[in-house]
């Protein structure tokens, strides 16, 4: 199982160590040129980090989603195993919302979300003073089900309830009491919406946030960090600027082709003399693989003498002994994945290669992974743009 971790908190800054030691409350409505971000961390592909919410804080670990616009947080109602009903027991194996009052086995409960919150973070909205309901739920879809979160308006601050960090007050989001059995093997309690928009029509926290303007920007930047042997953590993500510790500032905005997810045009794709034609292309964080139109795929399976493991499935051929670029053309600007990165060593001069090959039919024929931004950041615009800056060289944040 992959054990990284990426932490995401938000609140001014001027060096990343220095992030979560600045308070900004009284000084964010009078200037808008201090830096809004914060450090990540990543738990089984899942890019995930603190927030807390409600008043006093409560903190809430969150992976971030790029293909929904809904923050939500599981709520004190969120059953926990029957054993935690066992005061020692529960002292000693269950989260501290489990232990503090009886579960209320009266709530009606959808026979097919058996899961449970038994070793979560909840959101205990008995706790919080601030909490205004809106009157209305949402259902969303999560993983394989759907779900319904209760939508309410409460203070969210962008990092543990510790260290001062962004803070906001009447934010709407979305608690939710049923959860899948799958929910609890999670290393995350809830989930941080980052699309552009959603079927309901419903502001996410970003868009919230930029048309009250406590960001400048509509925009996101997300970092992810490639010195990984020597990285402190994993990437940085910061609301409303491009932080130029990590990033290059100048950067080609990229118009998406689609009103409800960050879906742009590739207009070309090349390994050696073979050349895949314009197709539209998504990102995806939860994948390290890089997803491409099967004519690529051929040439490099060819070019490296790739099998299919009997075994695992795995792809497997010679390691690159030099570097090999994909070159995508995006607005009509060269984009390059090393085939190197894409790579990783099973001995005896055999590498794994971590690559997708997209289905004939699929919408989107390139699927850009974790592993295409260890040389570019991400740029999300929510005015209908997406943008990959170079990311500055050499920082091990």
């Amino acid at each position: 199982m992959l054990t990284k971790l990426l932490c995401i908190t938000l609140c001014f800054q001027i060096l990343a160590c220095d992030a979560f030691q600045i308070s900004i409350k009284k000084n964010l409505h009078k200037s808008k040129s201090g830096l809004i971000g914060g450090r990540l961390e990543n738990l089984d592909n899942n890019f995930v980090g603190v927030i807390s919410v409600g008043s006093p804080l409560q903190d809430i670990t969150v992976a971030l989603d790029f293909n929904s616009s809904l923050l939500w947080v599981p709520s004190e109602e969120c059953k926990c195993n029957e054993e935690c009903s066992i005061p020692e027991i529960c002292d000693q194996e269950c989260s501290a919302h489990c232990c503090e009052a009886a579960q209320n086995d009266e709530r009606p409960v959808d026979p097919e979300l058996t899961g449970t919150c038994t070793h979560k973070g909840v959101f205990n909205t008995k706790k919080s003073n601030t909490l205004i309901t809106a009157g209305k739920s949402q259902t969303f879809q999560y993983k394989e089900d759907s779900l319904t979160a209760d939508l309410i308006y409460d203070q969210l601050s962008l990092g543990p309830k510790h260290k001062p960090a962004f803070t906001a007050r009447n934010v709407k989001f979305g608690v939710v009491k049923d959860v899948p059995e799958s929910y609890e093997q999670t290393q995350y309690d809830g989930v941080f919406g980052l699309a552009i928009n959603n079927e309901n029509k419903e502001k996410s926290v970003v868009k919230q946030l930029a048309s009250r303007n406590l960001i400048s920007q509509p925009i996101v930047n997300v970092w992810i960090n490639g010195n990984q042997t020597k990285a402190v953590v994993d990437g940085l993500l910061s609301f409303g600027y491009v932080d130029s510790r990590v990033c290059n500032t100048t950067y080609q905005p990229v118009p998406l082709t689609s009103a409800e997810n960050w879906e742009f045009n590739i207009e070309s794709g090349t390994f050696g003399q073979l050349r895949a034609n314009r197709s539209k292309a998504v990102i995806n964080l939860n994948q390290h693989d890089l997803t491409v139109p099967q004519v690529l795929f051929n040439a490099i399976v060819y070019y490296y003498d790739i099998r299919t493991d009997p075994l695992t499935k795995a792809y497997v051929g010679s390691c690159p002994t030099s570097q090999n670029l994909i070159n995508l053309n995006i607005n009509n600007f060269n984009y390059f994945q090393d085939v190197g990165a894409l790579t990783s060593s099973v001995g005896n001069k055999q590498c794994q290669f971590h690559l997708k090959v997209a289905e004939k039919d699929a919408t989107q024929q390139f699927v850009l992974g974790s592993s295409f931004f260890q040389r570019y950041c991400i740029v999300l615009d929510y005015t209908g743009k997406i943008g990959f800056p170079n990311a500055v060289k050499g920082v091990f944040a």
